[in-house]
């Protein structure tokens, strides 16, 4: 694609091309500037304002990724990607029923996206509407039982909830799918302490020591692992 450029550099594909390169590479300063540049050439350019809008997402800003969303929607309804992208923008902005609505409207034409439906659970759990989230969690499940995440967002769901002992399987069934979750680990051992089931809590706890790269997680193990009188080398 460089070479293409050299040779034109009027040519918005090129770059958008050349662009998506960088995306998949994780070159993200590289991806926006050829997105840009492709839209210097062509700002009604679809291809290219979708994957700028990606970009602004990955690199939390929402508020510029709606702005080109919104154009590609003013441009055309027919980019089923455009309302998956809205509505990650909407998560990030908190305006979860938004979010809502357009991964619904993006489920009209790939109905079985389970990331989409577990994303529609996850906004439905963060304004605590917890039979609603299960409900979607539960429609991901049904169509890839091996997908681990819903499995835990159940949990989290019933942890909030405080029905603990409740949680406990949807951990266990979350980090069969991935042994390597280290937020279930640390939210069954809170559930098995908080239904005193302490050598469980502890087995755990240090679990996620293990795991574990969060500080976020591993410095409360350790707090609660030490107040379980556990020496921690």
């Amino acid at each position: 694609y460089s070479e293409s450029i050299k040779l034109d550099a009027t040519n918005p594909d090129a770059f958008n091309n050349r662009g998506i390169s960088y995306l998949d590479q994780g070159n993200l300063e590289n991806a926006l500037n050829d997105f840009q540049a492709a839209l210097k050439l062509n700002p009604d350019y679809v291809l290219a304002l979708v994957n700028v809008s990606l970009v602004y997402i990955q690199t939390n800003q929402p508020e510029i990724a709606l702005e080109n969303i919104n154009h590609v929607l003013e441009i055309t309804d027919q980019v089923p990607s455009a309302y998956d992208y809205r509505a990650q923008a909407y998560f990030l902005m908190k305006d979860y029923e938004k979010a809502i609505l357009d991964w619904q409207k993006y489920l009209e034409s790939n109905p079985e996206a389970i990331i989409v439906l577990d994303e529609i659970g996850r906004s439905y759990l963060a304004m605590g509407k917890y039979s609603q989230a299960i409900e979607w969690f539960e429609k991901a499940i049904a169509i890839n039982p091996q997908f681990g995440d819903p499995y835990y967002q159940i949990g989290v769901a019933l942890s909030q909830q405080k029905k603990y002992k409740e949680s406990i399987p949807m951990y266990t069934k979350a980090i069969e799918n991935n042994a390597n979750l280290d937020m279930a680990y640390f939210d069954r051992a809170v559930s098995y302490y908080n239904t005193q089931q302490y050598e469980l809590s502890k087995a755990d706890f240090l679990l996620v020591l293990q795991l574990s790269t969060s500080e976020e997680l591993k410095v409360p193990a350790r707090e609660v692992l030490t107040q379980m009188g556990v020496t921690i080398p």
